[in-house]
């Protein structure tokens, strides 16, 4: 292999490969609005899926791609924390986070009180871009 390259163990084939059909549709995006902070691209995944993590990752990469000057971050959000396939090497903080609602939603109540302070937590709170995403999703649901 190259130098300073990965070591292949096993038998592999090289062939040239073309990828048909790469259009996706985003579930949601945070786009700044007068300001270059990150994209977020928010994914819900509401049933156990193996690729769900490659799904939000092909996603950022095709965003990426079109807007390569853009910092972008990944949320990934599991109806149901025993839905989620296990995080993919290198998929982690800072490029991806993840939430499970059957997690955070309880914690948070369902009282007015507790949506209203959802929405209106300052955006210095570290988790602020997650709170504000999964309090949009509860309110459309």
């Amino acid at each position: 292999m190259l130098r300073g390259g990965v070591t292949l163990s096993g038998s592999y084939r090289f062939v040239s490969l073309t990828l048909k059909g790469i259009e996706r549709r985003l579930d949601g995006i945070y786009e700044p609005e007068d300001h270059d902070g990150p994209v977020y691209i928010v994914e819900f995944q509401a049933q156990p899926v193996p690729s769900a993590w490659f799904n939000l990752l092909t996603k950022i990469g095709l965003y990426g791609e079109t807007h390569p000057g853009r910092a972008v971050r990944g949320v990934l959000i599991f109806l149901r924390a025993g839905d989620d396939p296990g995080l993919l090497p290198g998929a982690g903080p800072p490029l991806c986070s993840v939430a499970y609602l059957d997690d955070v939603l309880p914690r948070w109540g369902t009282s007015p009180y507790a949506y209203a302070w959802g929405l209106a937590s300052p955006p210095s709170t570290p988790d602020w871009p997650r709170r504000r995403i999964i309090m949009a999703y509860q309110r459309t649901c």
